[in-house]
């Protein structure tokens, strides 16, 4: 059995193909089909099928729609439910698009031209339409859609390069026409065409297509040529043989699959760049094994990518001062070793979380990021559709990681996400980012507050076992008044080694005394003040969720439960919880400043809740 996504979504058997009947059916199977083999949690399933606006029954309507789909397998094992969701369960090839990929590397590996040919048509075959057609207008499979149509296009290039090789001209004129027509600033399919006409013995037509495709980047991108264009237009007008037979891009490919020395063809400017190198000095973590091995998997997942797979995005997210730029910087420099194409790092200031901070543009982060890859600043267009669009371009065949710092929402990074499979995008952000785990596919990692073993660990890291020996009581005081935030912990830590001679009891008195916590915890300067840190993430909160919070301040003892917040503010239990989800209110992380609240109360003026 296989489900077919490149054109309207079915399934097919040794019998012919099964059509799924209903919008919502379809794209459940879309959402499973499009990662066949991982687990899609049943959120990702909810807001990719109703498109962000679930209703309150759906677990049972999808359980229903799973039921549907496993009859029309004829197989209850073919959709396995494995928490938190459930997985497409078919084998080798589960997708038409799993089919067409391994064709294509089939096809840049074989050495005889008409067996290679053969493959790159019947990757070509596979297509019946759009990808993912009938689900298109769903915002969680644009990405996925605009993937497959990337690799329908690989596979026409291709077929058009082999059929030159096998001296098929006309047909290969044909198809290169067709292509070129349906995207005439790209200039790869332009340079397909100009061979196949110049082989056709049409110099002229070459020409003229060098010459619209030339004219259509300066108007709408304001961008010349490349290098290679340019020099192939040189080559039509001399007839250069030597140029016009030059390798093709498939052949090219089979090289690089044989492990060819022969290093492709570069612009110049590119090949003396140096690969950036931007992640920050990296500090020590404790008690984030799990997360470090989500990353690793994720890692393994883009050396191992197929020509269809996305680039991978993970989203570390959590409250202030949890440590998640911390986890990001550390993992991706242990890392950096397996993306030579350079690792690029930028702090985007999301929610102006900072001293007078505001969002970093996205135009000015893409502009960096082009530099930093080696593209000459008279070549990046001003337009940020066609900004984002030439970063895509130059990550195309690299294998780079890239580091998005504190972050914002979605939005903001949508157009700083490369579409090649060899890269990795690491988010930060203290909001859940939601959108990106169900459009984009990243892999949600959540952190949480350290236990105390984790957290005396993180203090014995920088004080030494023995001074904590010699203080046992004082240093568990310590350790239950920082509620296990990592940047707490740090900052106790800084004043027990710049007070080598000062007991922890003393400090840990101050600690204990709530009016006074905040003030025994700040570091000096805007990133190590407890209290700005968290009026930051207190100032980017709606007027409901921050009336929420200062509610919660009215409860003694710390930790609150979404039904005892609710009952203070006055409103309904899914009020409340929607209220914190919109907001990325987590109401256990946000029970640490609550407990803290008595140095904190002027600040959110409680008493005018």
């Amino acid at each position: 059995m296989q489900v077919r996504i490149l054109g309207p979504i079915e399934i097919a058997g040794p019998e012919g193909s099964c059509e799924v009947s209903g919008l919502r059916r379809k794209a459940v199977l879309a959402a499973l089909a499009v990662e066949p083999g991982r687990v899609v949690s049943t959120e990702r399933l909810a807001a990719a099928v109703w498109d962000g606006q679930a209703p309150t029954t759906v677990r049972n309507t999808l359980q229903a729609h799973i039921s549907y789909l496993r009859r029309a397998f004829g197989d209850p094992d073919a959709i396995r439910a494995v928490s938190p969701g459930y997985l497409l369960r078919l084998g080798v090839e589960a997708t038409d698009a799993e089919a067409a990929g391994r064709l294509i590397q089939e096809a840049a590996r074989e050495e005889d031209p008409a067996r290679r040919t053969a493959r790159a048509q019947e990757a070509v075959a596979l297509w019946r339409g759009p990808a993912l057609a009938d689900v298109a207008d769903l915002a969680a499979f644009h990405g996925w859609a605009q993937r497959l149509d990337d690799l329908r296009v690989r596979a026409r290039r291709l077929l058009i390069d082999c059929l030159l090789t096998l001296g098929r001209v006309n047909q290969a004129v044909q198809d290169a026409q067709e292509l070129w027509h349906e995207n005439r600033l790209h200039e790869e399919s332009a340079g397909l065409l100009m061979r196949a006409l110049y082989r056709a013995g049409r110099q002229v037509d070459a020409l003229a297509v060098y010459r619209e495709t030339s004219s259509g980047l300066r108007e709408e991108l304001g961008l010349d040529p490349g290098s290679a264009l340019r020099e192939l237009e040189a080559a039509i007008l001399r007839q250069d043989a030597d140029v016009l037979r030059r390798p093709s891009s498939a052949e090219s490919e089979r090289e690089t699959e044989r492990g060819s020395e022969r290093e492709p063809e570069r612009e110049p400017e590119r090949e003396s760049a140096p690969a950036p190198a931007q992640l920050p000095g990296s500090v020590h973590i404790v008690g984030r094994d799990p997360q470090i091995r989500t990353l690793d998997a994720l890692a393994e997942r883009v050396a191992d990518a197929d020509p269809s797979s996305p680039a991978a995005i993970a989203a570390i997210t959590g409250m202030a001062g949890i440590g998640k730029t911390a986890l990001a910087v550390h993992w991706a420099r242990s890392v950096a070793g397996s993306f030579p194409d350079g690792q690029l790092y930028v702090d985007l200031h999301g929610s102006g979380f900072g001293a007078g901070a505001t969002a970093v543009q996205t135009g000015q982060t893409l502009r960096a990021f082009l530099v930093a890859l080696g593209v000459p600043r008279e070549r990046i267009p001003s337009d940020p559709a066609a900004r984002a669009a030439l970063f895509r371009g130059v990550l195309a065949e690299r294998r780079a990681l890239i580091v998005l710092d504190n972050v914002r929402d979605a939005e903001q990074i949508r157009p700083l996400l490369p579409g090649a499979p060899g890269c990795l995008v690491l988010v930060t952000s203290r909001n859940p980012l939601a959108s990106l785990v169900a459009c984009e596919g990243a892999t949600a990692i959540p952190l949480d507050l350290l236990s105390p073993q984790d957290a005396h660990a993180l203090l014995e890291r920088r004080l030494g076992p023995a001074r904590l020996a010699a203080e046992p009581g004082p240093v568990r005081g310590v350790i239950e008044s920082c509620e296990g935030l990592p940047l707490a912990i740090s900052l106790a830590g800084a004043w027990a080694a710049t007070h080598p001679r000062l007991p922890i009891a003393e400090y840990a008195v101050d600690l204990g005394k709530a009016a006074t916590t905040f003030e025994a915890l700040d570091g000096g300067d805007h990133r190590t003040d407890l209290r700005a840190v968290f009026s930051w993430s207190y100032s980017a909160l709606s007027e409901e969720a921050a009336r929420l919070l200062r509610f919660q301040s009215l409860r003694p003892g710390p930790g609150i439960s979404v039904s005892a917040a609710a009952s203070l503010a006055g409103v309904s239990r899914e009020r409340a919880a929607e209220r914190a989800v919109e907001d990325g209110v987590d109401t256990g992380a946000w029970s640490l400043v609550t407990a803290w609240i008595p140095g904190l109360r002027e600040h959110l003026d409680v008493e005018a809740a």
